[in-house]
């Protein structure tokens, strides 16, 4: 149920990104930030695992890491590109 929530989530935040709502950036932004620390978390505990059960499958998860930090790595700098930025943090414009 929890990841089935977190799919909607991730779709409706794409969604409302794509129609260019500011919150959605932020929203983007915080789930690479937590996709992000989950993958560094899984690479650190393939190297410093105390669990023998870790220890043995240390590559599944240092590849596992892999997976998480590349796409976040990737998104974060997408959506850290100055025309990105300048679509989301400018200042609301009023025409009369």
């Amino acid at each position: 149920m929890l990841l089935t929530s977190l799919a909607v989530g991730c779709f409706l935040t794409t969604i409302r990104l794509i129609q260019g709502r500011k919150w959605a950036w932020w929203g983007a932004i915080a789930a690479t930030v937590l996709t992000a620390g989950f993958g560094l978390f899984c690479m650190w505990a393939a190297f410093y695992s105390k669990d023998t059960y870790i220890r043995s499958e240390a590559i599944f998860v240092l590849l596992c890491g892999f997976m998480f930090v590349i796409p976040a790595a990737v998104t974060a700098v997408l959506l850290n590109l100055p025309q990105v930025r300048r679509t989301f943090l400018a200042p609301p414009t009023t025409s009369h």
